[in-house]
């Protein structure tokens, strides 16, 4: 039906090729798709339950070199069940397991973790592995906050995670998302993401600590956010806290 959205295809967050087998996965609305026909069919190996809107039904999607899946499922979503982040190793329906994120309100499997939206609203999840090494991925998520006045805080939070084996460790390095000295800019500085609309995040491809996330402006550290020191804005706005744009960049960082 035309203005609803009631087909996985109606919005589509992420196309991913699994790099080991060839299958197709889009994170569409409120579904992971995947073929493995090259595109020729298509089947549901995800899907949360209830409706949700534009803003709630968001997902994202990115697989290991050795074909490991993780999905991450708006911390918004209707359905509670879903929300988090999710891994499995063979793509297939049913085979999904949940990492990140609580089932209950006010319970989640990551200390630290807000990325549930336990009053309701919008918690955009994006995931995303180091090439160079795919042991070791980020998950950016909306957080709730606003970097408006009075709170003026960073509105993402960022976790690190390390896998070995069948264990996963988890790092916050929410601590250090930025928030540049002198600026407080509405709109742009702390870190804004216009309730997810804008939000991005990559690691470089030959440096697992060299990570870019973005909303209203682009950002990179080279240490993996485990500080503030080295951390630069290298898009968006000016990083003279005015309006004007960043050479050659527009704001709003999409990816």
């Amino acid at each position: 039906v035309l203005e609803s959205f009631d087909h996985p295809f109606d919005i589509v967050h992420r196309i991913f090729v699994n790099p080991a087998n060839g299958h197709v996965l889009i994170a569409g609305h409120r579904r992971l798709v995947r073929s493995t026909n090259s595109g020729s069919s298509f089947n549901v190996v995800f899907a949360s339950n209830g409706s949700a809107s534009s803003a709630t039904g968001q997902m994202d999607v990115y697989v290991s070199n050795t074909g490991r899946i993780f999905l991450a499922v708006n911390g918004g979503s209707p359905d509670v069940s879903a929300r988090g982040l999710w891994t499995s190793a063979s793509g297939d329906a049913g085979s999904f397991v949940k990492i990140a994120g609580g089932q209950n309100p006010g319970v989640d499997s990551v200390t630290g973790w807000r990325g549930n939206a336990y009053l309701g609203g919008s918690k955009r999840i994006l995931v995303s592995l180091a090439p160079s090494n795919n042991d070791i991925g980020y998950v950016l998520y909306e957080n709730g906050l606003s970097s408006d006045p009075p709170e003026l805080k960073p509105e993402v939070d960022l976790f690190q995670f390390q896998i070995s084996g069948s264990s996963i460790t988890w790092n916050n390095r929410s601590q250090n998302m930025p928030d540049m000295p002198g600026g407080n800019l509405n709109g742009s500085d702390p870190i804004t993401v216009q309730g997810g609309y804008d939000m991005m995040v990559r690691v470089k491809p030959n440096d697992p600590n060299t990570v870019f996330i973005g909303g209203t402006n682009l950002y990179r550290s080279t240490d993996g956010f485990t500080s503030t020191s080295n951390t630069s804005w290298i898009g968006g706005y000016n990083t003279n806290f005015t309006y004007g744009l960043y050479p050659e960049s527009h704001p709003d960082i999409h990816e």
